[in-house]
């Protein structure tokens, strides 16, 4: 699949050499470049495509994505609703707009964005674990939060909810103190979906906090990165562990040297790396001469430090994949 994978990637970029001004294919790329977690060369690809087609939806929506990841709320506030205006039906678009007003302060329009999500699809996972998290979070009501979030579970149509099964196992470890169902939540969630970073990163804090379990968060951390590795935030944490649990500063190193190595973007990663590699140089271990090797990978990427950061969450595939 990799490999196929690749061939598209190729193959795209062959067009976009010969042809710049296809806005599908930049469109695409964009979608790769996220995928990998290459997120101001996606932010490109997309303000390419609407350089060529200012109306198109997919490339407004996704690029209204990495604005709310960058908290640039107005400007994701001013793309999402260009969508709307071409389809008032769009609910990722609405969601979107939900989480932006949120994020300024004004929650009452946030809910209605909201409610209209959930009034085109009542069981609009992504909406309803923003509902769940906000009645939660905002309106101190841990019932009816349980209640949302419990309609991720055994649905006869869509089955359990990775999103839904996430906000519950955040309610039960954060809000109620019960590190066993949180535990459950957290591993079934992450059953359905592996590729979320902050349940994940929520997952292992669980196990090395409450279970003191030090050698299964290794297993995990090496499991995911092994499956999943397009994450920044998640390369970091699992630096930061080796080296707070086992002082092993060169393995960190080598950690952080392949996220590197395999283009991932983030200047948090970046700042880290090199001052391992200063560490590891002035101690007289080594590491000298990789730093500069990757100061092309010194694009700006939000420094993702907090396991509660809710932009991690996206709530599924993207739109215009299918």
């Amino acid at each position: 699949r990799e490999c196929s994978y690749c061939y598209i990637q190729g193959r795209l970029e062959d067009i976009e050499s010969y042809h710049p001004e296809l806005a599908e294919v930049l469109y695409a790329l964009g979608r790769i470049a996220d995928r990998e977690s290459k997120s101001q060369l996606a932010a490109d690809y997309y303000q390419r495509c609407l350089d060529q087609t200012p109306d198109h939806l997919y490339a407004l929506l996704e690029l209204g994505l990495l604005h709310i990841k960058n908290e640039a709320y107005e400007d994701a506030i001013e793309l999402h609703q260009r969508v709307l205006d071409q389809d008032p039906f769009m609910s990722e678009a609405h969601i979107s707009l939900a989480r932006s007003h949120h994020a300024i302060g004004d929650k009452a329009r946030a809910k209605q964005y909201l409610e209209a999500a959930l009034g085109i699809n009542t069981h609009n996972e992504e909406a309803l674990y923003w509902r769940g998290l906000w009645q939660w979070q905002d309106d101190n009501d841990v019932d009816a939060a349980i209640e949302t979030f419990e309609k991720g579970l055994d649905h006869p149509v869509h089955g359990d909810s990775a999103l839904l099964l996430s906000g519950l196992a955040r309610l039960h470890d954060k809000q109620l103190n019960e590190p066993d169902k949180a535990k459950t939540y957290y591993e079934k969630s992450l059953k359905v979906k592996l590729d979320n970073p902050t349940t994940f990163r929520l997952y292992v804090q669980l196990l090395e906090q409450h279970y003191q379990d030090i050698g299964e968060v290794q297993n995990q951390y090496e499991r995911y990165l092994s499956l999943q590795p397009t994450d920044p935030t998640v390369y970091l944490a699992y630096a930061d562990f080796l080296i707070k649990y086992f002082q092993n500063h060169e393995a960190a190193y080598a950690v952080l040297d392949n996220a590197l190595n395999n283009g991932i973007e983030s200047e948090a990663l970046r700042r880290r790396f090199d001052q391992l590699d200063e560490l590891i140089d002035t101690s007289g271990h080594g590491g000298s001469g990789g730093a500069d090797s990757h100061s092309e990978h010194s694009t700006s990427v939000e420094d993702d430090e907090d396991d509660d950061d809710d932009n991690d969450f996206s709530g599924g595939v993207a739109a215009g994949d299918n």
